[in-house]
């Protein structure tokens, strides 16, 4: 019945565009001069074939209307007398719960009885009929997520004895979830490292999961990411002042291949290193690794907006921003220029100043 509504709107809608071509037809003829025969006779012949067009659409739509009349309407009765073995059928999708709620349904009025601290429903059914249902209000902070007494009897057991990745691995073997299901260190570390290391997108990753017995959605991956990044934030501030607190730090970017729709974009990975080991500094080597979708000179210039050391970098223009510095700017050493002055520098330290002959003055 629904494939069958949808044919016939979409008919309507290819009659609506029919018609349109050939009114314009017509005023495209009307408006030609008809010395012009040739012209003429063409744009008749166009709108002849248009209004074919629409003769036909108006006959598909004739039919369609005809059939859908034709078509029985369904029985409910069985279905209204059996209706929770219909709901709960393992064969019965979602989509169909949502088209019998609408079929069944005008719309239903939600109210708080605050006295007896209870949910009242108020349904209005399609034969005019209305039905109260009262649910009990949970309390704050109360919810369904409850650990089943199975699972509450291992944790109890092994409390004593294993550790808590123990306990999570036998829950796991048993087919038994907790009231959160939440994953735990393990797992985390196994996202993280495919994810960012490995560069394994989240979708491959469920896939696997789902492979291995362990079904979970990709917006629970998802968030496990998004939560991570943000309980690391901190510890990825520290490194960052860890790296830029140094006299001087090395900077660099490489490309790196980004997956977009349909095609691989190159986006930018910066990397600042301090490693005072070579200077005979004390302090533990870090670096620092930004990304960005170009290689725009604003994202440099953004990651050493308040670094006032050496930077040494390659020749690239981006580091320094342009006009006036209205801060004080880390100095760039690039390589090449190192390396000239190290030279020059050699060499005029073994080189030997020629003398100059003596001269009497008679």
């Amino acid at each position: 019945m629904e494939t069958q509504r949808e044919q016939q709107r979409i008919l309507e809608l290819e009659l609506q565009q029919a018609r349109y071509e050939a009114s314009l037809a017509e005023r495209r003829y009307a408006a030609c001069d008809p010395d012009n025969r040739l012209i003429a006779a063409q744009l008749e012949k166009n709108w002849e074939t248009s209004l074919r067009r629409v003769s036909e659409y108006e006959a598909r739509l004739d039919d369609i209307k005809t059939h859908n009349s034709a078509t029985p309407t369904p029985d409910f009765t069985g279905l209204a007398e059996d209706l929770d073995a219909a709901w709960s059928s393992s064969s019965v999708t979602m989509r169909t719960r949502q088209q019998l709620v609408r079929a069944l349904i005008n719309d239903i009025t939600v109210n708080i009885d605050e006295a007896d601290c209870e949910i009242v429903l108020t349904i209005h059914w399609k034969g005019g009929r209305h039905s109260t249902l009262r649910l009990r209000k949970p309390q704050s902070g109360e919810h369904e997520c409850v650990t089943s007494d199975d699972a509450l009897a291992i944790i109890e057991s092994m409390a004593s004895r294993w550790s808590d990745e123990h306990i999570a691995a036998t829950l796991n073997r048993m087919g038994l979830p907790t009231a959160q299901g939440r994953a735990g260190p393990n797992l985390l570390a196994m996202i993280l490292c495919d994810k960012f290391g490995q560069h394994i997108p989240l979708n491959r990753q469920v896939e696997r999961f789902a492979l291995e017995g362990v079904p979970i959605s990709l917006s629970t991956v998802a968030d496990a990411i998004g939560s991570c990044c943000h309980v690391l934030d901190p510890l990825l501030r520290r490194i960052e002042a860890h790296t830029f607190a140094a006299e001087r730090v090395h900077g660099d970017d490489t490309t790196v291949p980004v997956l977009a729709a349909g095609k691989t974009d190159t986006g930018r990975i910066w990397t600042y290193v301090r490693d005072d080991a070579p200077f005979g500094g004390p302090a533990p080597p870090s670096a620092m690794f930004y990304y960005s979708r170009d290689r725009a000179g604003e994202h440099p210039q953004g990651h050493l907006a308040n670094y006032s050391g050496i930077l040494q970098a390659d020749a690239y223009t981006g580091y320094t921003p342009a006009g006036p510095p209205s801060r004080r700017s880390a100095s760039r050493w690039s390589s090449s220029s190192a390396l000239r002055m190290r030279s020059e520098s050699a060499f005029f330290r073994s080189s030997s100043k020629p003398s100059l002959p003596k001269t009497s003055d008679g």
